[in-house]
Protein backbone atom coordinates (compact mmCIF):
# COMPACT_ATOMS: atom_id res chain seq x y z
CA UNK A 1 0.00 0.00 0.00
CA UNK A 2 2.47 2.22 0.86
CA UNK A 3 4.34 1.87 -2.58
CA UNK A 4 1.42 3.03 -4.14
CA UNK A 5 1.37 5.90 -2.27
CA UNK A 6 4.58 6.54 -3.75
CA UNK A 7 3.12 5.99 -7.23
CA UNK A 8 0.46 7.95 -6.85
CA UNK A 9 3.14 11.20 -5.23
CA UNK A 10 5.36 10.67 -7.97
CA UNK A 11 2.76 10.86 -11.08
CA UNK A 12 1.47 13.90 -9.60
CA UNK A 13 4.86 15.52 -8.18
CA UNK A 14 6.77 16.05 -11.23
CA UNK A 15 8.73 18.91 -12.76
CA UNK A 16 5.61 21.02 -12.78
CA UNK A 17 4.88 20.46 -9.34
CA UNK A 18 7.58 22.79 -8.16
CA UNK A 19 6.37 26.04 -10.12
CA UNK A 20 2.57 25.45 -9.33
CA UNK A 21 3.23 25.03 -5.44
CA UNK A 22 4.52 28.62 -5.60
CA UNK A 23 2.35 29.93 -8.12
CA UNK A 24 -0.91 29.15 -5.21
CA UNK A 25 0.43 31.92 -2.88
CA UNK A 26 0.51 34.02 -5.67
CA UNK A 27 -3.42 33.78 -6.41
CA UNK A 28 -4.65 33.58 -2.98
CA UNK A 29 -3.48 33.11 0.64
CA UNK A 30 -2.64 29.30 1.29
CA UNK A 31 -1.88 27.38 4.22
CA UNK A 32 -0.16 24.29 4.47
CA UNK A 33 -2.02 21.18 3.49
CA UNK A 34 -1.80 17.59 4.48
CA UNK A 35 -0.84 15.25 1.82
CA UNK A 36 -3.82 13.22 1.27
CA UNK A 37 -4.29 9.50 2.58
CA UNK A 38 -4.94 6.90 -0.24
CA UNK A 39 -8.42 6.58 2.06
CA UNK A 40 -9.40 10.25 0.72
CA UNK A 41 -9.33 8.84 -2.73
CA UNK A 42 -11.67 8.70 -5.31
CA UNK A 43 -11.74 5.08 -5.86
CA UNK A 44 -11.29 5.63 -9.65
CA UNK A 45 -8.16 7.26 -8.48
CA UNK A 46 -7.48 4.02 -6.44
CA UNK A 47 -7.82 1.29 -8.98
CA UNK A 48 -5.92 3.48 -11.60
CA UNK A 49 -2.91 3.65 -9.16
CA UNK A 50 -3.13 -0.16 -8.70
CA UNK A 51 -3.76 -1.49 -12.43
CA UNK A 52 -0.18 1.11 -12.60
CA UNK A 53 1.22 -0.87 -9.81
CA UNK A 54 0.35 -4.23 -10.94
CA UNK A 55 2.14 -3.31 -14.08
CA UNK A 56 5.12 -2.58 -13.08
CA UNK A 57 8.25 -5.01 -13.29
CA UNK A 58 9.89 -6.22 -10.18
CA UNK A 59 12.95 -3.69 -10.65
CA UNK A 60 10.53 -1.07 -10.71
CA UNK A 61 8.19 -2.07 -7.95
CA UNK A 62 12.18 -1.63 -5.94
CA UNK A 63 12.71 1.41 -7.03
CA UNK A 64 9.79 3.07 -6.28
CA UNK A 65 10.47 1.22 -2.65
CA UNK A 66 13.77 2.95 -1.98
CA UNK A 67 12.37 5.95 -2.84
CA UNK A 68 9.43 5.54 -0.46
CA UNK A 69 12.47 5.17 2.20
CA UNK A 70 14.58 7.61 1.00
CA UNK A 71 11.23 9.82 1.68
CA UNK A 72 10.76 8.90 5.04
CA UNK A 73 14.03 9.71 6.15
CA UNK A 74 13.61 13.44 4.90
CA UNK A 75 13.72 16.67 6.62
CA UNK A 76 10.27 17.46 7.67
CA UNK A 77 10.08 20.73 6.48
CA UNK A 78 10.82 19.39 3.10
CA UNK A 79 8.41 16.70 3.48
CA UNK A 80 5.61 19.30 4.39
CA UNK A 81 7.05 21.29 1.44
CA UNK A 82 6.34 18.12 -0.88
CA UNK A 83 2.68 17.67 0.59
CA UNK A 84 1.81 21.13 -0.26
CA UNK A 85 3.12 20.64 -3.57
CA UNK A 86 1.20 17.54 -4.39
CA UNK A 87 -2.02 19.08 -2.81
CA UNK A 88 -2.02 21.72 -5.30
CA UNK A 89 -0.85 19.99 -8.32
CA UNK A 90 -3.68 16.85 -7.11
CA UNK A 91 -6.49 20.38 -6.89
CA UNK A 92 -5.15 21.59 -10.76
CA UNK A 93 -5.77 18.07 -11.85
CA UNK A 94 -9.38 17.65 -11.10
CA UNK A 95 -10.34 21.29 -11.49
CA UNK A 96 -8.96 20.50 -15.09
CA UNK A 97 -10.62 17.15 -15.66
CA UNK A 98 -13.39 16.66 -18.05
CA UNK A 99 -15.71 14.49 -19.25
CA UNK A 100 -12.98 12.67 -20.63
CA UNK A 101 -10.85 12.29 -17.62
CA UNK A 102 -7.84 13.45 -16.16
CA UNK A 103 -6.25 16.06 -18.06
CA UNK A 104 -3.25 15.95 -20.43
CA UNK A 105 0.29 16.55 -19.47
CA UNK A 106 0.02 19.33 -22.24
CA UNK A 107 -3.00 21.11 -20.78
CA UNK A 108 -1.43 21.30 -17.42
CA UNK A 109 1.68 22.70 -18.52
CA UNK A 110 -0.66 25.22 -20.76
CA UNK A 111 -2.58 26.31 -17.73
CA UNK A 112 1.06 27.10 -15.58
CA UNK A 113 2.46 28.85 -18.48
CA UNK A 114 -0.87 31.26 -18.43
CA UNK A 115 -0.35 31.69 -14.17
CA UNK A 116 2.95 32.28 -14.79
CA UNK A 117 2.28 34.86 -17.24
CA UNK A 118 -0.53 36.71 -14.62
CA UNK A 119 1.97 36.38 -11.83
CA UNK A 120 4.48 38.05 -13.64
CA UNK A 121 2.29 40.86 -14.69
CA UNK A 122 0.85 41.03 -11.26
CA UNK A 123 4.43 41.41 -9.89
CA UNK A 124 5.26 44.41 -12.07
CA UNK A 125 2.05 45.87 -11.55
CA UNK A 126 2.07 45.82 -7.71
CA UNK A 127 5.73 45.73 -6.87
CA UNK A 128 7.28 47.89 -9.76
CA UNK A 129 10.76 47.63 -8.30
CA UNK A 130 11.48 44.11 -8.11
CA UNK A 131 14.48 42.87 -9.30
CA UNK A 132 14.39 42.14 -13.36
CA UNK A 133 15.93 38.70 -12.42
CA UNK A 134 14.01 37.60 -9.36
CA UNK A 135 13.13 33.89 -8.95
CA UNK A 136 10.14 32.99 -8.81
CA UNK A 137 9.90 31.55 -5.30
CA UNK A 138 11.37 35.00 -4.35
CA UNK A 139 8.89 36.84 -6.44
CA UNK A 140 5.77 34.85 -5.55
CA UNK A 141 7.18 35.48 -1.68
CA UNK A 142 7.72 38.72 -2.35
CA UNK A 143 4.40 39.53 -4.11
CA UNK A 144 2.59 37.81 -1.66
CA UNK A 145 4.17 39.47 1.77
CA UNK A 146 3.10 42.50 -0.03
CA UNK A 147 -0.24 41.95 -0.23
CA UNK A 148 -0.63 40.20 2.96
CA UNK A 149 1.07 44.22 4.15
CA UNK A 150 -1.75 45.77 2.60
CA UNK A 151 -4.00 43.50 4.14
CA UNK A 152 -2.69 43.87 7.55
CA UNK A 153 -2.79 47.61 7.32
CA UNK A 154 -6.32 48.00 6.54
CA UNK A 155 -6.90 45.75 9.48
CA UNK A 156 -5.26 48.14 12.05
CA UNK A 157 -6.38 50.85 10.36
CA UNK A 158 -10.29 49.76 11.14
CA UNK A 159 -9.17 48.80 14.66
CA UNK A 160 -9.30 44.85 14.44
CA UNK A 161 -5.60 44.79 14.55
CA UNK A 162 -2.86 46.13 16.56
CA UNK A 163 0.47 47.65 15.26
CA UNK A 164 1.91 44.22 17.78
CA UNK A 165 0.23 42.07 16.58
CA UNK A 166 0.87 43.34 12.94
CA UNK A 167 4.79 43.27 13.49
CA UNK A 168 4.54 39.67 15.05
CA UNK A 169 2.58 38.02 12.15
CA UNK A 170 4.64 39.83 9.32
CA UNK A 171 8.03 38.09 11.13
CA UNK A 172 6.32 34.34 10.74
CA UNK A 173 7.62 32.31 7.57
CA UNK A 174 5.80 32.54 4.77
CA UNK A 175 4.18 29.59 5.09
CA UNK A 176 2.89 30.29 8.79
CA UNK A 177 1.76 33.52 7.56
CA UNK A 178 -0.38 32.35 5.15
CA UNK A 179 -2.41 30.10 7.59
CA UNK A 180 -2.50 33.46 9.77
CA UNK A 181 -4.04 35.39 6.80
CA UNK A 182 -6.75 32.73 5.65
CA UNK A 183 -7.94 33.15 9.36
CA UNK A 184 -8.17 37.08 9.09
CA UNK A 185 -9.79 36.53 5.56
CA UNK A 186 -12.13 33.76 6.58
CA UNK A 187 -13.16 36.55 9.44
CA UNK A 188 -13.68 39.30 7.27
CA UNK A 189 -15.68 37.49 4.58
CA UNK A 190 -18.28 35.92 7.57
CA UNK A 191 -18.64 39.64 8.89
CA UNK A 192 -20.32 40.58 5.22
CA UNK A 193 -22.09 37.29 4.97
CA UNK A 194 -25.90 37.31 5.74
CA UNK A 195 -26.86 35.56 9.16
CA UNK A 196 -27.51 32.29 7.02
CA UNK A 197 -24.58 32.01 5.52
CA UNK A 198 -22.36 32.97 8.13
CA UNK A 199 -23.82 30.69 10.52
CA UNK A 200 -23.05 27.63 7.93
CA UNK A 201 -19.75 28.44 7.24
CA UNK A 202 -18.71 29.31 10.57
CA UNK A 203 -17.09 26.10 11.43
CA UNK A 204 -15.97 25.40 8.30
CA UNK A 205 -12.39 25.80 6.92
CA UNK A 206 -10.79 28.74 5.94
CA UNK A 207 -10.08 27.73 2.50
CA UNK A 208 -14.03 26.31 2.21
CA UNK A 209 -15.41 29.74 3.27
CA UNK A 210 -13.01 31.23 0.34
CA UNK A 211 -14.65 28.98 -2.23
CA UNK A 212 -17.71 30.04 -0.89
CA UNK A 213 -17.46 33.48 -1.12
CA UNK A 214 -15.88 33.54 -4.41
CA UNK A 215 -18.94 31.84 -6.14
CA UNK A 216 -21.38 34.11 -4.35
CA UNK A 217 -18.79 37.17 -5.77
CA UNK A 218 -19.06 35.32 -9.42
CA UNK A 219 -23.47 34.94 -8.65
CA UNK A 220 -23.73 38.84 -7.53
CA UNK A 221 -20.56 40.79 -7.61
CA UNK A 222 -21.03 41.84 -3.40
CA UNK A 223 -21.08 40.10 -0.78
CA UNK A 224 -22.99 42.58 1.27
CA UNK A 225 -26.64 43.10 0.20
CA UNK A 226 -26.80 46.57 0.16
CA UNK A 227 -24.50 46.53 -2.92
CA UNK A 228 -25.19 43.79 -4.98
CA UNK A 229 -29.12 45.22 -4.87
CA UNK A 230 -27.47 48.95 -5.84
CA UNK A 231 -24.74 47.70 -8.45
CA UNK A 232 -26.42 43.81 -9.77
CA UNK A 233 -24.64 42.27 -12.00
CA UNK A 234 -25.67 41.44 -15.74
CA UNK A 235 -26.04 38.33 -17.19
CA UNK A 236 -23.54 39.07 -19.34
CA UNK A 237 -21.47 40.17 -16.34
CA UNK A 238 -22.31 37.05 -14.73
CA UNK A 239 -20.79 34.78 -17.75
CA UNK A 240 -17.72 37.07 -18.47
CA UNK A 241 -16.88 36.26 -13.72
CA UNK A 242 -17.84 32.14 -14.49
CA UNK A 243 -15.42 31.66 -17.32
CA UNK A 244 -12.82 33.51 -14.89
CA UNK A 245 -10.20 30.27 -13.43
CA UNK A 246 -8.91 32.39 -10.08
CA UNK A 247 -10.77 34.45 -7.61
CA UNK A 248 -8.06 37.06 -7.87
CA UNK A 249 -9.18 37.57 -11.45
CA UNK A 250 -12.86 37.24 -10.58
CA UNK A 251 -12.09 40.66 -8.02
CA UNK A 252 -9.95 42.60 -10.82
CA UNK A 253 -12.48 42.07 -13.36
CA UNK A 254 -15.41 43.07 -10.72
CA UNK A 255 -13.65 46.38 -10.27
CA UNK A 256 -13.25 47.16 -13.19
CA UNK A 257 -17.08 45.93 -14.15
CA UNK A 258 -18.09 48.21 -11.23
CA UNK A 259 -16.18 51.05 -10.58
CA UNK A 260 -17.67 53.75 -13.35
CA UNK A 261 -20.80 53.11 -11.32
CA UNK A 262 -19.49 53.15 -7.95
CA UNK A 263 -17.76 56.55 -8.64
CA UNK A 264 -20.43 58.25 -10.12
CA UNK A 265 -22.64 57.25 -7.21
CA UNK A 266 -19.47 58.50 -4.36
CA UNK A 267 -19.24 62.07 -6.79
CA UNK A 268 -23.12 62.15 -6.21
CA UNK A 269 -23.51 62.29 -2.25
CA UNK A 270 -21.07 63.97 -3.07
CA UNK A 271 -17.35 63.26 -1.55
CA UNK A 272 -14.32 64.66 -2.54
CA UNK A 273 -12.66 62.80 -5.38
CA UNK A 274 -9.53 62.22 -4.18
CA UNK A 275 -11.36 60.04 -1.34
CA UNK A 276 -13.27 58.24 -4.11
CA UNK A 277 -9.89 57.25 -5.64
CA UNK A 278 -8.84 55.84 -2.38
CA UNK A 279 -11.58 54.10 -1.58
CA UNK A 280 -11.94 52.36 -4.70
CA UNK A 281 -8.31 51.53 -4.60
CA UNK A 282 -8.39 49.21 -1.62
CA UNK A 283 -8.34 45.81 -1.69
CA UNK A 284 -12.19 44.13 -2.73
CA UNK A 285 -12.60 42.85 0.55
CA UNK A 286 -12.16 46.01 2.01
CA UNK A 287 -14.12 48.26 -0.82
CA UNK A 288 -17.13 45.68 0.00
CA UNK A 289 -16.88 46.77 3.50
CA UNK A 290 -16.54 50.47 2.65
CA UNK A 291 -19.61 50.06 0.38
CA UNK A 292 -21.70 48.63 2.70
CA UNK A 293 -21.14 51.58 5.38
CA UNK A 294 -21.69 54.13 3.33
CA UNK A 295 -24.84 53.01 2.39
CA UNK A 296 -26.30 52.28 5.42
CA UNK A 297 -25.20 55.82 6.22
CA UNK A 298 -27.39 56.61 3.47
Amino acid sequence: MRSLRVLQLRSLAGPLAGSLAVLVLGTAFVGATRLPSAADATKAEFVSNFSRWASLTGDQRNELRLRWRDWLARPADQRALAERRYAVLRRLRQRLAGPAGAPSADRIAAELRGQLEGLTKQLRDEVPDAPTDIGLPDAVDLLFRVRAEAFFDHLQTRGRMTADERALLLAKPTPALADECLLKLKDAHLELLDEEDAAALADSAPRDVAARVDALRREHGFLGRAASERWPLTPEERGVLAALPTAVQVQQSLREMKAPAIRDHLQARPMDPADIELLLAQPWDELERSLEELLAAG
